[in-house]
C-alpha cells in the first residue's frame, strides 16, 4: 500500500504535445514560454537588463493573445497593460519589521472579458516572472508564467459557452523576489485591481511539480478549487504549518488575501517537491519535472472555471460579505483521488465529536456486561501508555540525532539521500511506538482470556481518547489542519475499536478485515500527508538557518518519528504489537470457538503444562524484545555507519552538486561617509551607463561588424572605467568579504575542503584546537582575501556589515574577512545619501510639506498628519544609486519616526545597548527601483523635543536626547564582478550561492 501511495502522489498526467487541439492545455507549448524566459533570460532579478527583456516578452505573448481574441468576432475582449507602480508597505517577515519600499516597478497585466460579464467581480491569476539572485528561476515562478499564457491561450481557443463567467485579470508580476513589492504596487495602485473578487496566486518552492494548495482565505474558495481541479493537492496542515514560519518565505498571496495586507478571498498554490533547487542556479529549465506543468494547467484551467462560476452565481454579493471572507476550510486530498474539505465552523463539530463519543463509551459498553468504571480504567490506562509510546516515537529518534551530530560535528548527513534519514531514525520511531504495547497479548491472555478482543478493543480507544483529547486542545487553539489530523486518528481509534468490541475471546478474521477496511482511507490520507511534509521538511534544512548545528537532526527525528506514527494511523499499533505476540509466541495461543465464542485451549505438549488457558505472564518476552533490540540496534548502526563512511569519495557525503549546500557572497565596499562634490557628474554618469547597457540588449557580445553598426557601442565596463578616475574626491573604499551559511553544519566542513586546510587542521592534536586553527587561517587561502584576523558568528560580526539581508541576516551563520577591493567595481560612482534641506517644524505646525523640489518621489505627504506633535527637524534626503540596485536604509533617532514621505508608516524597533538600555530607535527600509532616474528623495522628521535648545538646535554631543538622524545606506549590485566569480569558484563544487553581489555601505550622521 505504501508503495502505491508513492506512487500515486509522483503521479503525472499524460503531457500532450504542441500539436495537441487548440482548446486543451499543452505542456509542450508552456515549455516553449518557460524556455524562453528562464532558458534564455536566465538573470532576471530586479536590478539586471535581462528583467526589463523578460517584460518585454511576457507583453508580447499578451498582445498575441488580444489577436486571437480579436479574430473571434467580438464574444471576448482581452486588453494588455504595462504599469510601473511605486510604494511602500511596513511588514513583517519571519517575526521582523520593516518597511518595504519600491519605485518604479513594472508588471504587466493582460485582462480578458467574455461578453456578458462586465461589471461582475472578476478574478484575479497572479505569477511572477523575476527571479531570485543567483538563480534562472524555471520553477520559481517561470513555470507558472507559462501555465498562465498557455491556459489563457486555450481558453481562448474555446467556444463562447466554455468561457469564464467573470472577467479574468492576468497579473504578471515583475517584482515578487524582492519580499513582494511589485503585488503590492499592484494591488494598491492599479486600476485593474479595482472590482476584484477572488484570487489565484501561483508559486514554486521546487522544480518537482505537486502543485498543492497550500494557504486560502475564504472558504468557499476551497470548495470551488475542489469542485473544478481534476487533481487537487493540498492540505489544511501546510497553511497550519507556514502561518508559524517553520518555513521560512512569502508570496503575493499576503499582499491580496484579505487576512493580510489585501481584501480579496483567494488561493496560494505552489510546486512543493523538489526544494532543493529553491532559488538556486539549480532552479533551470532542465531540472522542472516533466508532466508538472500539465498537472497544474488542467488544474488552473478546471479551477478557475469553477470559481468564476461560484462567483457569477453569487447575485447577493454572499461571498465578499466579511462572514464568508473570513471563515476558513479544513481540507486534504485521497492521494489525488479527490478532495475532503468544510469548514471551521463545521470542523469545531468534527473535530471535538471524537472526544465526546470516547467520553461516553463506558456508559454504552454495559450493554455489552461491562462495568462502565472497568472500561473506563482500562481506556485511562491505555491512553497513558499510548503517550508513553507518542513520546518515546518523537524524542528517541530527536536524541539519537542530536547524539550523532555532537560526536561527529556532522549535520544533515542525509541530506542528500533521504533514505539514509529513514534508515537512522524509522526503526527507533517503531521500537519506542511499540515498546509499550509489546506484552498486550500476554496481558490479554492472562487478564482477559475469554475477551481478549475487548481488552485489545479498549487498548485502541485509549490511543483514539488521547488523539481526540488532543484534536480538541488543537480545534480550541485555531490549528484546525493538526486538529484533523489527530481528530481522523480519533475517529479511526473509535472505529477499530468498535470492529475488535465484538464479544469474542480473540481476533477473528472477519475482525480484521474490518480492521482493514476502516483504516485503509486513513491510513493512505495520514500517511501521504505526513510523509510528504516530511520530504519537503527534508529538503528545506538547507535554507531554514544557522541556529544551532543540532536543530537540522533534531528536528527531523521528530518529524520522522511523526511520520512512523502517521503510517500506523497510531490507533493500529497496539493490533501490530498483538499480532507479533502471536508470532513470536511458543505457548497456548487461544483461539475463538465459532459457536460458542469462548476459548478453547490448544496446548502444545509440554512436561511443565498445567492444563491452564492462561499464558505464563511474560511468556517468551524475550524475544520480542528482541525485535525492538534488533530496531533500535538498526538505527545506531545506521548512525554509526554513515558516520564512519560518508565522508569524501564515499558517494554519502550530505552534499553533492545535485543537492548542494547554500552559501551567501557578498562583497562588501565600505565608503564611510563619502560624498561627491556636487551630483552633476554622479547623474551624467549614471545616464552615460544606463545607455551602454541599454546598447550592449541591442548588440550583445561584441559580435557587432561593420555591417551591422557603423562602430561598436562602449560596453558598460569600458564606460565604468573611463568614468570612475574622475570621481571628485575619489572614495577612500574599505573591502571584505561577508559570507553567510543559512544551515545547520558549520563553516568548518566548507573550509575542510578548501586547499590547505587539512594540512593546518593535522597540526593541532585536539579536534577542538583543530576546529579552531581551521576557523583562523582556512579563509585565509581564499581569493582576495588580507591576511588579517577572521571574524565569524553573529558577535563578531556587525549589524551593517549584514544589513542588505535584513530581514534575513538572523537566519546566517557569519565569516567576515578583510578584503581587496573590486578591481572593476559594478559601478563608477558608489552610491550615497546627501541632506538637501533641513527645516525646523514648529511644534503648533503640524501640516506635511506642499509640493517643492524636494518631495519625496513615492508621494506628496507620505505618512504625515497634523496632529499636535512636537518641534521637530525635517531633513530632506536624496538618495543616489547609479545602477539600479537591491539596497537596505538604517535610519536610527534619539526617537521613533512618526512621519516621513513614504505612503506606510514608520516602523521603529530599539536599538538595544551591550550593557542594557535603548540607545535610539532604528528603522529599516528595504528598497528596489527599476527607475529612470538614478535619484530617489525623501524626507524624515525627527522630534525635538526635550532634546534640542533654543530655535530647535541640536543639544550637546547628539546624546540620546538629542534630535539626531543617522542613515546608513547598503546597496547591492547583482552583476558578478571577477572577484565574485572566483570566489564562487574557490568554494567546493557542492557548495552554491544563494545570495552573491557587490554591496557598498556608506553612513552618516545629521
Amino acid at each position: 500500500m505504501m508503495v502505491l501511495m508513492e506512487k500515486r502522489l509522483h503521479w503525472m498526467p499524460p503531457i500532450r504535445n504542441a500539436t495537441a487541439a487548440p482548446e486543451f492545455f499543452s505542456e509542450e507549448r508552456a515549455w516553449a514560454h518557460m524556455q524562453a524566459l528562464a532558458g534564455d533570460l536566465p538573470d532576471r532579478q530586479i536590478s539586471m537588463p535581462q528583467l526589463r527583456l523578460a517584460h518585454d516578452y511576457v507583453e508580447a505573448q499578451g498582445r498575441l493573445l488580444q489577436q486571437l481574441a480579436a479574430a473571434r468576432g467580438g464574444d471576448v475582449e482581452v486588453q494588455v497593460y504595462r504599469e510601473n507602480v511605486t510604494g511602500s508597505v511596513a511588514m513583517d517577515f519571519g517575526g521582523v519589521a520593516f518597511t518595504n519600499a519600491y519605485n518604479s516597478l513594472t508588471n504587466i497585466i493582460v485582462t480578458i472579458t467574455p461578453a456578458g460579464t462586465a461589471g461582475r467581480p472578476g478574478l484575479l491569476i497572479a505569477s511572477h516572472h523575476d527571479s531570485a539572485v543567483a538563480s534562472p528561476g524555471a520553477s520559481d515562478d517561470v513555470a507558472m508564467v507559462a501555465v498562465m499564457l498557455e491556459a489563457a491561450r486555450a481558453l481562448l481557443s474555446r467556444p463562447p459557452a466554455s468561457l469564464p463567467a467573470v472577467p479574468l485579470v492576468l497579473l504578471f508580476d515583475g517584482g515578487e523576489e524582492s519580499i513582494c513589492q511589485a503585488g503590492h504596487g499592484f494591488f494598491n495602485a492599479s486600476a485593474h485591481a479595482r472590482g476584484l473578487g477572488a484570487f489565484i496566486n501561483l508559486e514554486a518552492m521546487g522544480a518537482g511539480g505537486l502543485p498543492i494548495l497550500f494557504q486560502h482565505t475564504g472558504a468557499w474558495t476551497v470548495a470551488a478549487w475542489a469542485a473544478g481541479s481534476p487533481n487537487a493537492h493540498g492540505a489544511r496542515i501546510a497553511q497550519d504549518i507556514f502561518d508559524t514560519g517553520l518555513i521560512p518565505g512569502d508570496t503575493d498571496y499576503r499582499m491580496f488575501s484579505a487576512r493580510h495586507f489585501g481584501t480579496l478571498p483567494g488561493l496560494d498554490i505552489a510546486f512543493i517537491r523538489d526544494s532543493v533547487a529553491y532559488h538556486s542556479s539549480l532552479d533551470c529549465v532542465e531540472r522542472v519535472r516533466r508532466g508538472s506543468l500539465q498537472d497544474m494547467g488542467e488544474a488552473l484551467l478546471g479551477g478557475l472555471m469553477s470559481m468564476a462560476a461560484t462567483m457569477a452565481a453569487d447575485t447577493e454579493g454572499k461571498l465578499r460579505s466579511r462572514e464568508a471572507i473570513q471563515e476558513r476550510a479544513v481540507y486534504f486530498d485521497l492521494i489525488g483521488g479527490g478532495m475532503v474539505h468544510y469548514t471551521d465552523t463545521t470542523a469545531r463539530m468534527l473535530h471535538t465529536a471524537p472526544l465526546a463519543l470516547f467520553i461516553m463509551l463506558p456508559l454504552a459498553s454495559v450493554a455489552g456486561g461491562h462495568t462502565a468504571a472497568g472500561v473506563m480504567q482500562r481506556m485511562a490506562a491505555a491512553a497513558v501508555r499510548a503517550l508513553r509510546a507518542f513520546v518515546g516515537a518523537l524524542v528517541a529518534p530527536a536524541l539519537l540525532g542530536v547524539a550523532r551530530v555532537l560526536l561527529t560535528g556532522v549535520s544533515m548527513a542525509w541530506f542528500a539521500h533521504h533514505w539514509l534519514a529513514y534508515l537512522i531514525y524509522l526503526p527507533i520511531a517503531a521500537a519506542f511506538a511499540l515498546g509499550p504495547w509489546m506484552r498486550l497479548r500476554d496481558e490479554a491472555m492472562r487478564l482477559r482470556p475469554g475477551q481478549q478482543g475487548h481488552y485489545v478493543a479498549c487498548q485502541v480507544y485509549g490511543v483514539g481518547l488521547l488523539l481526540s483529547a488532543l484534536a480538541a486542545g488543537l480545534c480550541l487553539a485555531g490549528l484546525q489542519g493538526f486538529s484533523q489530523i489527530f481528530a481522523m486518528g480519533g475517529m479511526l481509534g473509535f472505529a477499530v475499536g468498535s470492529v475488535l468490541d465484538n464479544g469474542a475471546p480473540t481476533l477473528t478474521p472477519l475482525a480484521a478485515a474490518g480492521v482493514l477496511a476502516v483504516s485503509t482511507v486513513p491510513l493512505a490520507a495520514m500517511g501521504a500527508i505526513l510523509g510528504t511534509f516530511l520530504d519537503v521538511m527534508m529538503e528545506r534544512m538547507a535554507l531554514t538557518g544557522h541556529h544551532s548545528t543540532l536543530l537540522a537532526d533534531g528536528l527531523i527525528g521528530v518529524l520522522t518519528g511523526s511520520a512512523a506514527l502517521g503510517y500506523s494511523c497510531c490507533c493500529l499499533l497496539p493490533l501490530m504489537a498483538y499480532a507479533l505476540g502471536g508470532l513470536l509466541g511458543s505457548g497456548p495461543t487461544v483461539f475463538a470457538d465459532p459457536d460458542t465464542h469462548t476459548g478453547a485451549s490448544k496446548k502444545k505438549p509440554s512436561s511443565s503444562s498445567s492444563g491452564s488457558s492462561r499464558a505464563p505472564e511474560g511468556r517468551d518476552w524475550s524475544s520480542r524484545k528482541g525485535v525492538l533490540g534488533l530496531l533500535v540496534a538498526t538505527s545506531l548502526g545506521a548512525a554509526v555507519w554513515i558516520s564512519v563512511a560518508g565522508g569524501a569519495g564515499s558517494g554519502l557525503e550530505p552534499y553533492n552538486a545535485s543537492n548542494p549546500r547554500r552559501v551567501t557572497i557578498t562583497h562588501l565596499h565600505e565608503t564611510s561617509s563619502w560624498l561627491p562634490e556636487d551630483d552633476e557628474f554622479p547623474a551624467s554618469a549614471a545616464r552615460a551607463v544606463g545607455a551602454a547597457v541599454s546598447a550592449s540588449l541591442l548588440h550583445p557580445a561584441a559580435a557587432a561588424t561593420a555591417e551591422q553598426v557603423q562602430e561598436p557601442p562602449p560596453s558598460p565596463e569600458e564606460e565604468r572605467r573611463e568614468l570612475a578616475p574622475l570621481v571628485s574626491p575619489p572614495p577612500r573604499v574599505t573591502a571584505k568579504w561577508a559570507m553567510g551559511i543559512v544551515d545547520s553544519n558549520p563553516w568548518e566542513q566548507i573550509l575542510r575542503a578548501l586547499p590547505r586546510a587539512a594540512a593546518a587542521a593535522a597540526t593541532n592534536t585536539t579536534a577542538a584546537a583543530a576546529a579552531g586553527s581551521l576557523l583562523e587561517t582556512a579563509p585565509l587561502t581564499l581569493p582576495y582575501v588580507r591576511q588579517s584576523k577572521v571574524r565569524h558568528g553573529e558577535a563578531a560580526a556587525r549589524p551593517y556589515e549584514f544589513a542588505s539581508f535584513h530581514p534575513l541576516d538572523r537566519l546566517l551563520g557569519k565569516l567576515v574577512l578583510e578584503a581587496e577591493p573590486a578591481a572593476e567595481p559594478p559601478v563608477a560612482v558608489p552610491p550615497y545619501v546627501r541632506l538637501l534641506q533641513e527645516e525646523v517644524i514648529a511644534a503648533e505646525d503640524g501640516s506635511c510639506p506642499s509640493s517643492s523640489d524636494h518631495a519625496a518621489a513615492s508621494g506628496a505627504a507620505g505618512s504625515c498628519s497634523a496632529d499636535g506633535a512636537p518641534s521637530r527637524r525635517r531633513l530632506h534626503l536624496r538618495v543616489f544609486t547609479e545602477a539600479h540596485c537591491w539596497a537596505m536604509l538604517n535610519i536610527t533617532t534619539a526617537k521613533p519616526i512618526r512621519r516621513w514621505s513614504l505612503p506606510s508608516p514608520p516602523v521603529a524597533a530599539p536599538l538595544q545597548q551591550p550593557g542594557g538600555g535603548v540607545g535610539g530607535y532604528f528603522h529599516m527600509v528595504r528598497f528596489s527601483h527599476e527607475a529612470g532616474s538614478p535619484f530617489w528623495e525623501l524626507w524624515i522628521d525627527v522630534d525635538l523635543e526635550d532634546s534640542a535648545g533654543k530655535g530647535g538646535e541640536r543639544a550637546e554631543g547628539g546624546g540620546p536626547g538629542a534630535a539626531w538622524a543617522s542613515v546608513e545606506l547598503s546597496a547591492t549590485y547583482l552583476s558578478l564582478t571577477r572577484e565574485l566569480i572566483e570566489m564562487r569558484d574557490a568554494l567546493p563544487k557542492w557548495v552554491l550561492p544563494t545570495w552573491i553581489g557587490t554591496t557598498y555601505h556608506s553612513a552618516y550622521v545629521y
